[in-house]
């Protein structure tokens, strides 16, 4: 069987074909890839023009029908529908599955789709922040992405597979650790007089508020012509801070990401505590993976595992960074594969 994958981002949508029949080349736990493409997202009116594209182009190559389709999008998920937070599209399954002639179509949340390739990860495709203790039976896992906007979900086990739960943990309370983070909270709550969320400080836009916390701070000083460069240009401010940090360029940007890391450390912390993440944490999103060595090294473990009495439970955990950029991808090709074998789980 033939199943349609999609990876659904407000930057990119990348879609692949897969052969259920067959697995992997590589030996990952996934259906075979016949063939995918990757589409600029805000140069399309909605999902439909790009999978008018793509389907006409493999069904020409590859023919044969599609039994399922699943795809991640960042997003809630209610009754078969997505409104797009970062895209002006609205997404409902059951118009894709009569538009295309699809006999079953899901609709993941972006972490949904992650969680559910995370099992078909190959070795490589993990760092490793801290070792832990691996569990001796099925246990419950915990995963993060800071990218755009900060993602969470808990990974429960069921029948021998992990069944992804999203959640919106993104949106609750920031929670100062120390002084200097009450301050900083305060600063954030003078930028966001609503609701001060741990996404407003933990992911692309977030580490451009610490650095403007950072520099209203005075100290450490920031460099003069990055300071411009990052005015002139916002939206590839978060780029330019975390490069200017790791490569020691700007101490002002090294601050900012040491605290960025400190809050990211302490998010996990208490993620995997509310779900008793025995069976690893995993951080997904396109930041961890560039700053691997500072989350090994700076503040990240340590506001991890800083839970008072249960410190020594939390150093346990396995923590893992996930490298492959396709695992949304990947996940959503397992869960079309899922669904194609099992029709009634939609």
């Amino acid at each position: 069987m033939r199943v349609l994958a999609g990876d659904i981002g407000g930057t990119k949508t990348n879609l692949g074909l897969f052969d259920t029949a067959r697995r992997a080349d590589d030996g990952r736990d996934a259906p075979a890839r016949l063939t995918s493409a990757s589409y600029p997202s805000g140069e399309h009116r909605g999902l439909e023009a790009i999978l008018a594209d793509f389907l006409s182009r493999t069904r020409d190559h590859h023919g044969g029908e599609v039994a399922a389709a699943a795809f991640g999008i960042a997003g809630p998920v209610a009754d078969g529908k997505v409104e797009t937070p970062n895209l002006p599209w609205l997404v409902d399954a059951s118009d894709l599955s009569d538009r295309f002639d699809l006999p079953q179509v899901a609709l993941l949340n972006d972490l949904q789709a992650t969680g559910a390739g995370i099992p078909a990860l190959l070795p490589d495709e993990l760092a490793v922040l801290q070792e832990g203790r691996e569990p001796s039976t099925p246990a419950a896992a915990a995963l993060l992405a800071a990218g755009t906007g900060m993602g969470m979900a808990l990974l429960i086990p069921v029948d021998g597979r992990w069944h992804v739960q999203p959640t919106e943990g993104g949106h609750a309370d920031l929670a100062p650790r120390r002084a200097e983070q009450l301050e900083l909270l305060e600063y954030l709550f003078e930028l966001h007089p609503d609701h001060v969320s741990v996404e407003r400080a933990v992911c692309g836009p977030g580490l451009v508020s610490l650095y403007g916390f950072v520099v209203e701070r005075g100290r450490p000083r920031p460099d003069g012509a990055l300071r411009r460069a990052i005015e002139r240009d916002p939206e590839d401010a978060p780029r330019r801070i975390a490069e200017a940090a790791v490569s020691g360029a700007c101490p002002a940007c090294d601050a900012a990401l040491e605290l960025f890391c400190d809050l990211y450390g302490a998010a996990a912390g208490n993620l995997a505590l509310t779900c008793l993440a025995r069976g690893g944490v995993y951080l997904g999103g396109g930041i961890a993976p560039k700053i691997i060595d500072r989350l090994r090294a700076g503040s990240f473990l340590e506001a991890f595992a800083a839970k008072g009495r249960f410190s020594g439970l939390m150093k346990t955990l396995p923590v893992r960074v996930i490298l492959n950029q396709e695992t949304a991808l990947l996940g959503a090709a397992r869960e079309a594969e899922q669904l194609a074998m099992n029709p009634t789980i939609s």
